[in-house]
């Protein structure tokens, strides 16, 4: 009788326990860096109003010859109009440096120890393998449009100043934490050209590119 007590009271502390636990991760999955994505206008008004984005992005640009592989860090910060990008891998770009700055780009290479500054650089956030571009491009194309299935909703666009190699945009987002999964650039063919794997995503946590920034050109 005393065993049966004891095995009752054990099972409602695991029940209990259990409970308290998906309470928190309900929390978490719906804090901080996650969202409950409920529908398409949902993800349109929290990706497209990201105030900072810090990610590694794998870019593999593919042509009718070859692939090559490329493998990048990518911060950007909206009210700065900052966007900075550093070279990973392969090696040839390892310590390769791009930043904008408002309306200066600053070009750097670590192990060479060179840098180059264009101030008053007009194509400041014309860079089509930035994430903050397509953001851009969907807001002002009339023909852009979103879509989505089980897992993932796309925001598809047509960048006013693309050619025929950047003819089309596609982003895949997470439904769940909003965060972006991939993106696709297409040409007029609608064979894709570049692809980019987005790994490593923090959504608004960035704040200390524009300080870095100032003290080096104090």
């Amino acid at each position: 009788m005393r065993k049966k007590a004891i095995l009752f009271l054990f099972t409602i502390m695991v029940l209990i326990l259990l409970i308290f636990f998906l309470k928190f991760y309900y929390k978490f999955l719906n804090s901080g860096n996650n969202m409950n994505i409920k529908s398409i206008k949902d993800i349109e008004e929290y990706i497209l109003n990201v105030e900072s984005y810090q990610l590694i992005a794998e870019i593999t640009v593919s042509s009718n010859k070859n692939s090559n592989k490329y493998i990048v860090k990518q911060e950007y910060i909206k009210d700065e109009k900052i966007y900075k990008q550093e070279g990973i891998a392969p090696a040839d770009i390892l310590g390769l440096t791009i930043t904008y700055n408002n309306s200066q780009l600053k070009i750097e290479q670590a192990k060479l120890k060179l840098t180059k500054i264009y101030e008053d650089y007009p194509y400041i956030m014309e860079n089509c393998l930035s994430l903050q571009s397509i953001f851009e491009e969907y807001q002002k194309d009339n023909e852009s449009k979103s879509y989505e299935d089980s897992s993932q909703i796309i925001l598809e666009t047509f960048p006013k100043n693309g050619n025929k190699y950047t003819y089309r945009k596609k982003l895949y987002i997470d439904k769940l934490t909003g965060k972006p999964i991939k993106m696709e650039v297409l040409d007029v063919t609608q064979k894709t050209l570049i692809h980019i794997l987005y790994n490593e995503v923090k959504i608004n946590e960035l704040s200390y590119i524009c300080t870095e920034w100032s003290k080096e050109n104090e």
